[in-house]
Formats: C-alpha cells, sequence, structure tokens
C-alpha cells in the first residue's frame, strides 16, 4: 500500500510541475505574440487605438524614488523584471484586462520608455 501511495505521490507532483511548466510555456508564447502584434517602438497613443479607445486597468508613470519605492510593489517587481528582461528603462506600466480565447480572461502589461515608445509586453492569467 505504502508503494501505490508514493507513486501517486509521485504521479500528482510531475503533474503539478508540468501544468506549471506549460503555463510559463505558454505565457512566454503569448508574450511573444504581443510583440509580434506590438513591436519594440510601438506608440503608446497606437496601442490605445486599437484597443478601440478603452482604458486600461491602471497606468502609471515611474516614481521620482523609482520602481523599487512603488507601491504596491508587485507591480514595481513586476517593471524591475521587465528592466532585467530587456535592459531597457520603463517609464510607465499599463496594464490591460481583457479576453484570451473563448472562456479565458488575461492581463496584458505593456511597458513604455520616456518617449511613450514600447519596450516591453507581457501576457498573465487573470487568475495570477
Amino acid at each position: 500500500m505504502r508503494d501505490v501511495s508514493k507513486k501517486l505521490t509521485a504521479l500528482v507532483a510531475l503533474l503539478v510541475l508540468a501544468a506549471c511548466a506549460s503555463s510559463e510555456e505558454y505565457a512566454a508564447q503569448r508574450r511573444e505574440w504581443l510583440l509580434d502584434l506590438y513591436p519594440l517602438g510601438t506608440l503608446r497613443a497606437k496601442i490605445h487605438e486599437e484597443f478601440g479607445g478603452s482604458e486600461p486597468e491602471f497606468s502609471y508613470p515611474r516614481p521620482e524614488a523609482g520602481w523599487r519605492a512603488f507601491e504596491p510593489a508587485a507591480i514595481g517587481a513586476r517593471v524591475l523584471a521587465s528592466v532585467k528582461r530587456t535592459g531597457e528603462s520603463v517609464a510607465r506600466v499599463e496594464r490591460w484586462f481583457m479576453p484570451d480565447g473563448f472562456l479565458s480572461l488575461c492581463y496584458v502589461w505593456f511597458y513604455f520608455d520616456e518617449n511613450d515608445r514600447l519596450v516591453d509586453a507581457e501576457w498573465q492569467y487573470h487568475t495570477d
């Protein structure tokens, strides 16, 4: 009986790890898709226009004290991860809430430089 229990525990652990990996892979694919739709350097106004005049859930400029001091800290951490990923300075972050597929919702993050040009984009499950 213990052998079966160990095998079931190992199987569940593998399934959880596989789900996490595929979730991360999906997010990476969606990020690439976003960057294909909105290439680096796309103007913020163009993205707003293509979103049909709707407004982002939020739009924050970089605080004087920098992103490390930003509250809520989770948003500052996302911006810093973008800076680390791209090597580009971020002057503004925006997050949009939108459908992703038939029955799914997501957040789309856009990171802009001081000239309102796109320097990075990120996709996130709305439940994350």
